[in-house]
């Protein structure tokens, strides 16, 4: 079982969507659900879809009166087939529940002024995890109004991590490119291949590109931090970068995390350089207690990064997708940023109730109601906290470890 989370405030959520699924079943604290008696991953359909529209059974361990109210986005994937599902996070209860496909970043966002539903839709590449697709953008009725694909590669070839739209009437989309490289440093060929890990804003309504950059062209591939376990040819490329967050921040740069190198990087919008580097080899940064992560996602800004200190939020996963456990858990972090010191501090730690690293995936957060909600990847659950790292939510979609 893997899952995606992300949230949207309540009221953003409704101006988009219209229910078509309540009264359903829900879990309080199930011993039966958490050691798998259930089943790997309980779940239910229901008169009104069919049974091509299933949606998981909630099983809530926490849940306090001052939890957030609205409504929590899941990607349920199983068995590689996702579908998405919207749930009231007070009660557990489905609100929506979408067709089986591979539907995965499901979320809402503001296209030309309007909230509109974006997901991706495509196939997983495996072993590396990443896809091969297209972004897909729904109106309040669901009808598709427009959808984007990485510019200059074969159709269809965006990766399934992000897409965001941004209020410059632009998209930030990425893409996994098999490259040539030298592997022989790692035991490979020197004919070998990479991955080269690209991203792009182009402009919503013409597509044209506005700014491109390229991993291999600025990171070497001896700054990884990922095992070399493929045989790196052009069909089973070395994933040594792992572009899985994107963003662009308030001075016109890019925020980029980059998980098989453990680190986050500022790029320079216009030249491209890398502006700094936080985290693997060649820190920008002296950490503070408690900074140092393994294998990110989700890395995003919560103050004007022209402001030195800012804050940054990011989901350490704590291990690599293959094994190799670095921390004990997994964790949701608030972190302040100096630039001009050259420090990172802890403000807030998020520990999973369930104690363990996270093989892949993870989100953290940011409520307007200032609350923190992380979703735990591979471990189907969702959790949130009060801003300083109390639990006020603590909610399972499957039995935790059964990926």
């Amino acid at each position: 079982m893997i899952a995606a989370a992300a949230a949207a405030a309540a009221a953003a959520a409704a101006a988009v969507l219209l229910p078509v699924a309540s009264a359903d079943t829900v879990l309080y604290s199930s011993s039966a659900y958490e050691s798998g008696a259930l089943g790997t991953g309980p779940n239910q359909t229901f008169v009104s879809t069919g049974s091509s529209f299933v949606a998981p059974i909630l099983n809530y361990l926490t849940n306090s009166s001052t939890a957030t109210s609205g409504l929590v986005f899941l990607t349920w994937y199983r068995n590689f087939v996702t579908n998405p599902v919207i749930v009231d996070a007070a009660s557990g209860s489905i609100v929506y529940v979408g067709p089986v496909s591979t539907a995965m970043g499901f979320s809402v966002q503001e296209y030309k002024g309007e909230p509109v539903l974006t997901h991706f839709a495509g196939t997983v590449v495996l072993p590396a995890g990443y896809g091969q697709g297209e972004f897909v953008v729904r109106a309040s009725n669901y009808s598709v109004i427009d959808s984007f694909s990485y510019v200059g590669l074969a159709a269809n070839m965006s990766d399934l991590h992000e897409f965001v739209l941004t209020s410059d009437n632009t998209a930030l989309l990425q893409a996994y490119n098999s490259t040539p490289a030298d592997l022989t440093a790692f035991g490979g060929p020197a004919d070998g291949y990479v991955l080269d890990c690209l991203f792009q804003e182009v402009d919503v309504d013409t597509k044209e590109v506005l700014f491109e950059w390229s991993t291999l062209e600025h990171v070497p591939v001896s700054d990884t931090l990922a095992t070399f376990a493929v045989s790196g040819n052009q069909t089973a490329p070395f994933d040594y970068c792992h572009m899985n967050s994107l963003e662009k921040d308030q001075a016109g740069n890019y925020l980029v995390s980059l998980r098989a190198l453990s680190a986050v990087y500022s790029i320079d919008g216009k030249s491209g350089d890398i502006l700094w580097k936080m985290g693997g080899a060649n820190n920008s940064f002296t950490f503070g207690d408690g900074v140092e992560f393994y294998y990110q996602h989700h890395a995003r800004l919560h103050s004007d990064i022209r402001s030195s200190p800012f804050n940054m939020t990011l989901f350490d996963n704590g291990m690599e997708a293959s094994g190799n456990d670095k921390e004990a858990y997994g964790r949701g972090l608030f972190l302040s940023v100096d630039t001009t010191a050259k420090t990172v501090s802890v403000l807030a730690e998020y520990k999973p109730s369930f104690n363990t690293t996270i093989s892949s995936q993870g989100s953290v957060q940011l409520l307007d109601s200032g609350n923190i909600l992380v979703g735990w990847g591979a471990d189907a659950a969702f959790s949130e906290y009060t801003i300083d790292g109390t639990l006020v939510r603590d909610v399972q979609f499957a039995e935790v470890g059964s990926t």
